[in-house]
């Protein structure tokens, strides 16, 4: 008989290799192990929530825990993460799922759900987050010396509080790409998570720190991706733009992002601290490529 608990610190290597296994082979035990350095609550009560029958795991629902601080309000995020369960145990996936949302005090993201997942996720109470995007073209557009850099040491002497810290806690990420933009005292961070669009090679924005100096510096950073990333294109929410679409670029649509939280408002809520830092699924990115998520 199938018994549900949570996913402790000591089931995280079996809980890996269970993904590895039964989720996504592309994506490394090592990589699947490693996203859990996504947590940073001192609330964090676990690591999700497991399956287990005859000692064996049968269903994982990854969760990351993060403490964010909103209006001066400390907000404890639970960023919804990988969610597998095996065919013949499929119908303990809405227990899953009701045990993790019943945890109290805790607003819910879900930044990557598949067409499946998002459905449920609805009934379940979920709303929405602005999935339109813009699609711009990297050119190789000139930049001045020293406005636009990926070098580490570069970015952490432009940052200072907590775009520092929302750096230092990511730093290390393996599918978060950092660049500071200058113009005079002025300085923007940007996060870049790489994926495909119909096999070639396009930068994703997934945080700026100002976002209407992205948009005044959109065509020389596409110069600077296009050189230091090998993208062939940039995708950009118009959050990301102060709400002003640059001209020459395409309407678009990205993956489906969800929440469930009575306080946060859609503008309150990031990526961080959650897989879309930690995991890396090249070569899945298309629409419908992440299916098997249930």
């Amino acid at each position: 008989m199938a018994v549900l608990r949570p996913i402790t610190d000591d089931d995280l290597d079996m809980v890996a290799r269970f993904l590895n296994a039964h989720h996504d082979g592309n994506v490394p035990v090592d990589s699947f192990r490693r996203s859990f350095a996504a947590h940073h609550s001192e609330a964090r009560p676990n690591n999700g929530v497991m399956l287990i029958d005859d000692d064996d795991v049968v269903g994982a629902y990854v969760a990351y825990y993060s403490d964010r601080v909103v209006d001066g309000r400390v907000h404890h995020i639970c960023n919804l993460g990988t969610w597998c369960v095996l065919p013949e145990y499929r119908q303990y996936s809405l227990k899953m799922a009701n045990t993790i949302l019943r945890q109290e005090g805790f607003d819910f993201l879900d930044l990557s759900p598949s067409a499946t997942v998002t459905a449920l996720n609805k009934r379940l109470g979920f709303d929405y987050l602005d999935g339109r995007a813009v699609i711009l073209p990297a050119l190789p557009w000139p930049w001045r010396q020293g406005s636009i850099s990926s070098d580490p040491l570069v970015i952490e002497r432009a940052l200072s509080g907590d775009d520092l810290q929302l750096y230092n806690d990511h730093r290390d990420a393996p599918a978060a790409r950092h660049v500071v933009l200058r113009d005079g005292d002025a300085v923007c961070h940007v996060v870049l998570r790489m994926e495909k669009r119909k096999r070639l090679p396009v930068a994703i924005v997934v945080h700026a720190s100002r976002p209407e100096m992205l948009r005044r510096m959109i065509r020389p950073f596409g110069g600077f991706a296009l050189l230091r990333h090998r993208v062939v294109a940039i995708y950009v929410e118009p959050r990301w733009l102060a709400g002003r679409i640059p001209g020459g670029s395409v309407q678009s649509r990205l993956p489906r992002k969800m929440y469930r939280s009575p306080t946060l408002d859609p503008k309150d809520i990031d990526y961080f601290y959650s897989e879309l830092y930690y995991l890396q699924w090249w070569g899945q990115a298309d629409a419908g490529a992440r299916e098997a998520r249930t």
